[in-house]
């Protein structure tokens, strides 16, 4: 009986879209983080008020790439770092979670 951590490394295949997806991720929070949240903190205390705005900024970036993270089959030949792809990626996401209340599912996009 095999084991919950017995993998068979020969079926197991880097998935390079993950990868960029997940780095594009990882890239947009650092920016977020290092360059407006502390950007602003550092020019005038008066900006904390705009936090809100950034942060639902931030969210709406994000969105695109989580949708293109649970269902890449749906975007094919897209990807995610050429700004061109995102923008699409972006307006179909959008599009359906405006449609849907604010729900996406694959059939959607």
């Amino acid at each position: 009986m095999a084991g919950v951590l017995d993998v068979d490394r020969t079926r197991v295949k880097a998935d390079v879209k993950g990868v960029a997806v997940v780095m594009l991720a990882l890239c947009l929070c650092t920016y977020f983080l290092g360059t407006c949240v502390n950007g602003l903190m550092h020019a005038n205390h008066m900006f904390v008020v705009l936090f809100p705005v950034l942060g639902a900024g931030f969210l709406l970036a994000l969105m695109p790439v989580a949708a293109y993270a649970s269902y890449p089959a749906d975007f094919p030949g897209l990807n995610l770092v050429n700004p061109a792809h995102f923008l699409r990626v972006a307006v179909r996401t959008w599009g359906s979670m405006i449609q849907n209340d604010l729900k996406v599912k694959s059939k959607d996009l």
